[in-house]
């Protein structure tokens, strides 16, 4: 490979300097040419013979050139060249051309360029797949109104057909790390099982723990294999302490490269402090159900809302995120 590359770059440092490589091959040609002259003169051969015989020893010199033309730059990349270069005097020698030719330019650099993009988001939200373990056992829950973390404290741990439910929220944040200047990242709030319910372990520290959610908890953060980068991949990152939103959190651990939740622009995860009396805006809840559970028929008695249970299958695209629902475990609350 770093011999192709090599000769890549001979190549086309020898097509940069062409018309110093013709000039050298046809002094070469001549010296050759010379030479057998003087081998014939030496040999009794009068000027007119020795100088017809040389000619047709050295055969063809417009075929030799090619030849060797050929051996350094590819033909069909010279003829690309020339082609390219008459189409674009052709389409510059007058000012309508000019206007064409660059309305053209412009609309073939927007077409490829939004395919490439549109393709590049598309990949990763369709195709690629999710950097979660067993991602079919994940699954969301769906309600009329926001979630109410009184709501999630009740039925924590008590969902038929699930091991674990997390609760999340979208929370953008400003991050300042010493001397460096304030600026805004998007991030999420979430429970403690957020991790857990995602199968995903950080590459460094750990993730959220019991505790970490609780009302006057010291504030933790996780941050994404990228942040991380950006703060300079310190290897003693965990323990350090990290301003979000003006208030120091300490840093537990870095999520591995590749992992990100629930859409890739998301850099920091923080624990959301719970509490029975309050609202929390927008907020979502995912879980991850029984390897063998097919349905989630039951709920917790004498919940605070009332609800029922769908098993119907679906892929829930929300937000410009992606949150793959698996066969079956679609929860919606009434």
């Amino acid at each position: 490979m770093v011999g192709r590359v090599m000769r890549l770059i001979r190549r086309l440092t020898l097509w940069v300097r062409f018309r110093s490589h013709e000039a050298d091959l046809a002094d070469e040609l001549a010296f050759h040419r010379e030479m057998i002259e003087r081998d014939l003169l030496a040999r009794g051969a009068s000027p007119a013979d020795a100088r017809d015989a040389a000619r047709r020893a050295m055969g063809n010199e417009t075929l030799a050139r090619e030849t060797a033309r050929g051996i350094i730059l590819q033909p069909w990349l010279e003829a690309l060249w020339r082609d390219g270069r008459y189409a674009l005097l052709s389409l510059t020698r007058t000012p309508g051309r000019r206007v064409y030719a660059l309305l053209a330019v412009l609309t073939l650099a927007l077409g490829v360029g939004g395919t490439a993009a549109a393709f590049s988001v598309t990949r990763k939200l369709l195709f690629d797949p999710l950097p979660y373990a067993h991602e079919r056992e994940i699954g969301v829950f769906w309600k009329k109104t926001d979630w109410r973390h009184q709501e999630f404290l009740y039925i924590r741990g008590r969902v038929p057909g699930f091991q674990q439910v997390a609760l999340y929220r979208q929370r953008d944040v400003t991050v300042r790390d010493g001397d460096a200047p304030t600026r805004l990242i998007p991030g999420i709030s979430a429970s403690v099982e957020l991790f857990d319910v995602l199968g995903a372990q950080p590459t460094l520290g750990r993730g959220f723990q019991s505790g970490d959610d609780v009302q006057g908890a010291e504030p933790v953060a996780v941050l994404s294999y990228g942040l991380w980068q950006e703060l300079g991949s310190r290897q003693a990152v965990v323990g350090t302490r990290l301003t979000l939103d003006g208030q120091p959190h300490t840093v537990v651990g870095v999520m591995p490269r590749g992992f990100w939740f629930p859409d890739p622009s998301v850099r920091v995860w923080t624990a959301e402090p719970l509490n029975p009396e309050g609202v929390s805006w927008n907020s979502t809840l995912i879980g991850r159900a029984l390897p063998r559970a097919t349905t989630c028929t039951q709920w917790p008695h004498r919940s605070p809302d009332s609800s029922r249970c769908s098993t119907s299958a679906s892929t829930t695209r929300r937000s410009g995120t992606r949150q793959r629902e698996p066969s079956s475990r679609r929860c919606a609350m009434t």
